[in-house]
């Protein structure tokens, strides 16, 4: 279906907001919002072929622990310094289980109905109530005031326990492993996974013929779906289908040229989202552009600094176009839920 976008306002109208800006800006709109882009899941990086690839610098690590040794002493003040550790809760779903999230020094737990009275805490009410689970609730600790041994630590310690007796399994991610905290490190199976890495050349490709100055919903659908199919490894000719078949029009295409995406897969920190769209900006010549698709854990209950939710696609998602001028736009997807920053 189509994308409800509102360019000039650069606010939530439906599912998908757009901002255009520039790297020059004091404080570009574009790391805002990269900086609340809670738990990436993936990333790819379109670039010209002669232009040079990024260099990502991302630790991820899995690990078991009981859901206290997030609240624990040591691990407070270790979080408290480290602003770009993200961690989550693996194998469980938004739409069935109780779901765990570290971002920003927050602690978010997203419980059903029976867990949350089971545990006590004060909470919120989701915005999703889907799958007969109304009544799921949404409840943030902020670790950053959260004073050890104090009756609100206790009763927070005791309450999560209540929901979560046995150890959890859980992913994380920062910049190095030095950035990753010794409390974690020292957990059972505490384990460093490399990001799943894939390069193809995208040989005589017509890409779409872009402005800078010219960024309004038509071009930003189009350009989108465009991105989808490169995404999908999908070929963007076009074709003679049958006549009750829907057909794809492409933007305005420039010649075929040489172009390559890298890919990466696993959990990615937000310096490292940060660091490829700057490497990307600086691989570039005159006239040239790049792309970065960035892909949010679907399970996540955190999406730019708000509540996430669950949907089958379109969601937690972000499209990133660097030209070398400096200038940029953002195309931020949400679902219709979403609460999008």
């Amino acid at each position: 279906g189509a994308y409800d976008i509102d360019i000039s306002l650069a606010q939530a109208s439906g599912r998908v907001v757009g901002v255009a800006g520039s790297l020059h800006d004091e404080r570009p709109a574009l790391f805002r919002y990269l900086g609340e882009h809670a738990l990436t899941h993936a990333a790819e990086v379109l670039l010209p072929a002669q232009a040079a690839g990024p260099v990502l610098a991302n630790t991820l690590c899995t690990f078991s622990m009981p859901i206290t040794a997030l609240l624990a002493p040591e691990f407070l003040e270790q979080a408290r310094t480290s602003s770009d550790l993200s961690i989550f809760s693996t194998g469980r779903h938004i739409d069935q289980d109780d779901v765990i999230a570290l971002h920003k020094h927050a602690l978010v737990v997203s419980l059903t109905k029976d867990s949350f009275e089971r545990c006590g805490l004060e909470g919120k009410p989701t915005l999703f109530k889907q799958n007969g689970n109304p009544g799921r609730r949404l409840i943030t600790l902020d670790l950053a005031t959260l004073v050890a041994g104090s009756k609100a630590h206790t009763r927070a310690c005791e309450a999560l326990t209540r929901v979560f007796p046995d150890p959890l399994r859980f992913a994380a991610c920062a910049a190095t492993p030095q950035d990753i905290p010794a409390a974690l490190q020292a957990a059972r199976d505490y384990t460093v996974v490399p990001l799943s890495t894939e390069t193809t050349k995208l040989n005589a490709l017509a890409t779409p013929r872009l402005s800078p100055a010219v960024f309004d919903s038509e071009i930003a659908l189009a350009l989108a779906e465009w991105l989808g199919l490169i995404a999908c490894r999908l070929s963007t000719a076009e074709r003679t289908p049958d006549g009750y078949t829907a057909v794809y029009e492409p933007p305005e295409l420039d010649a075929p040229a040489d172009w390559k995406t890298t890919r990466w897969t696993g959990l990615l920190c937000k310096s490292a989202v940060a660091q490829l769209v700057r490497d990307a900006r600086a691989a570039l010549q005159p006239g040239q552009y790049a792309a970065i698709l960035l892909w949010g854990v679907q399970d996540s209950p955190l999406a730019f600094g708000a509540e996430h939710g669950f949907f089958y696609g379109g969601e937690n998602h972000a499209t990133v176009v660097v030209f070398a001028d400096d200038s940029y736009w953002l195309l931020v997807q949400g679902g219709v839920c979403d609460r999008l920053a």
